[in-house]
């Protein structure tokens, strides 16, 4: 396709190339509009694309038709590719996957994971059912695509780098400085969201749109050593830290995974290590290689999670702190849901999701208990009734976090269990706002009986609560009279001592009753049932 070119390149097709089919476009319509009529004349079943930029090594095509064959069902194939920045640079190795698996077309929207059409085939019958490329977008038509296309199937991957794409500062893609990119962009995802088959995805149409804007700004400092942080519009998303209270390999590895599939983009991960028997540093010094982005690796030399909670949060940076154990599991899109969710409402300080219950023997899960909920008004009464969820549920603002730790809320030694109970109780009590947002889930894993909360006594963990109880009542005092209600004290007051029961004998009176030997004759007496009565009353 000579899409309106003034350098000669038609002659110089047919001098050096005179088997190539070229197709003449007199005046310059676009990219989209070029293939479109590419496409259009094709005879092949397989479209493969190609700029002119870019270059295919000598075995693309083989591979690309032969999984297309081997995996009939697939609406494209894509491939990993070199990138080359500069003349003499050797390239980048630019391999890219669906940030959210399950749902490639939140994956796509969040991120465009096939980066040029050079590095696509698509069979030739899919623009039948799905249409031709937009030829009102200038650029990210491509991205446009594959929305759409990902409504109909899925693609396959080709593990290999098979593509070489030229991002040189002559090059097609680079030479309007990504300005049109910018505003192509932000038409796709106006045209997404246009569509009533995508409200699905409406909640998340600020992030993404500011994600957006900072990958062009990224892209023009990778590209150009010119362009130089400073000279950009500075339009950032918030930066997120996660602290991690790491002191137990299980299960380690897979939340660090976690953390790495965030689809949100600006995070920092803070690893606090302590009370730790087990060599956690060499897997976290293996995540930081391997990881973009801040990663901090640090220690606590006090006991407990709280401590190792606070220590993090004295190197955070971060305007929102997502606590983590080390133990459990974030979703792919857990935290973009929820900085979401609280920039766009203000007023709210923390935001909180749902919790699955993960069960795990010889490191398979075999149990899954998913707990669902929904937005409270009285979040008081929620955290005093103990509607339990894991700490790592929710994200915190900053200031909030900071607030809370002049509360002395992380309250170790004193709080060595239920810290996360007293921190969310206490935030509920002094007045802090909680937002549920839909879809942003957590995993909570058990993987063994030793686990700190299940070898605890009982009694211990009553005197514990009692001392907690008597924190939440002192800190409500401290409230407006108006916002503690008669039933927030009554939870308040509730007692925590315990009853030592006085010693009784059971004594067995037909097949189903039994009654302790203190009862009286007559009280023996007036408790007889019936046959069927007896078989529903215990003693």
């Amino acid at each position: 396709m000579d899409d309106g070119s003034t350098d000669g390149t038609a002659d110089w097709i047919h001098t050096h190339y005179p088997q190539v089919k070229l197709l003449q476009i007199p005046t310059n319509t676009g990219a989209a509009a070029a293939r479109n009529l590419g496409i259009k004349n094709a005879l092949g079943q397989f479209i493969a694309f190609l700029d002119s930029d870019d270059q295919w090594l000598p075995d693309y095509l083989q591979h690309q038709i032969d999984t297309l064959k081997q995996t009939p069902t697939a609406v494209l194939s894509y491939c990993n590719y070199i990138a080359i920045t500069s003349v003499d640079h050797k390239g980048d190795r630019m391999s890219l996957s669906p940030s959210h698996p399950d749902d490639l077309i939140l994956s796509m929207l969040w991120r465009c994971f096939i980066h040029t059409l050079s590095q696509v085939v698509v069979p030739k019958s899919v623009f039948q059912t799905v249409g031709l490329l937009n030829e009102q977008l200038k650029g990210c038509h491509d991205w446009e695509f594959y929305l759409r296309l990902f409504a109909h199937g899925t693609p396959v991957h080709i593990p290999k780098y098979l593509v070489r794409k030229r991002w040189l500062p002559d090059s097609i893609v680079t030479q309007s400085n990504c300005t049109a990119w910018l505003a192509n962009g932000l038409q796709v995802l106006e045209e997404f969201y246009r569509r009533p088959a995508n409200a699905r995805y409406s909640h998340l149409r600020p992030t993404i749109e500011t994600h957006f804007r900072t990958t062009v700004e990224e892209f023009k400092s990778y590209i150009f050593p010119a362009f130089q942080p400073n000279q950009s519009q500075g339009i950032t998303a918030p930066l997120v830290s996660i602290i991690i209270s790491s002191n137990n390999a299980s299960r380690f590895a897979a939340c660090l995974h976690s953390c790495q599939q965030q689809i949100y983009p600006n995070l920092e991960i803070i690893i606090v290590e302590h009370d730790s028997t087990e060599n956690l540093s060499e897997i976290s010094r293996q995540f930081a290689s391997t990881t973009k982005g801040r990663v901090i690796l640090t220690q606590c030399q006090q006991p407990g999670a709280s401590a190792a909670y606070n220590h993090g949060l004295a190197l955070a940076t971060g305007d929102y702190i997502q606590w983590l154990s080390g133990s459990d599991e974030l979703t792919p899109q857990k935290i973009a849901l929820q900085v979401a969710a609280l920039e766009q409402n203000r007023h709210f300080d923390i935001a909180y999701g749902d919790w699955q219950w993960c069960f795990y023997q010889n490191e398979q899960c075999q149990l899954r208990i998913a707990f669902a909920f929904q937005q409270n008004d009285d979040e008081r009464m929620q955290r005093l009734m103990h509607n339990w969820q894991p700490l790592h549920a929710f994200l915190i603002r900053r200031s909030t976090a900071v607030r809370l730790q002049e509360l002395q809320v992380w309250n170790y030694p004193q709080t060595q269990l239920d810290a996360d109970r007293e921190y969310l109780t206490l935030a509920a009590i002094v007045g802090f706002r909680f937002l549920h947002v839909q879809h942003s889930t957590v995993l909570y894993n058990h993987f063994s009986s030793s686990q700190m909360k299940l070898s605890d006594s009982y009694v211990g963990r009553v005197e514990r609560l009692k001392q907690m109880f008597l924190r939440f009542q002192y800190h409500a005092t401290m409230q407006p009279l108006s916002e503690i209600t008669e039933q927030h004290w009554f939870l308040l007051k509730q007692s925590w001592d315990l009853w030592k029961l006085a010693p009784v004998t059971l004594q067995q009176h037909g097949e189903d009753a039994f009654f302790s030997s203190a009862l009286s004759k007559r009280a023996r007496n007036a408790a007889q049932l019936s046959p069927s009565q007896n078989s529903q009353r215990l003693i």
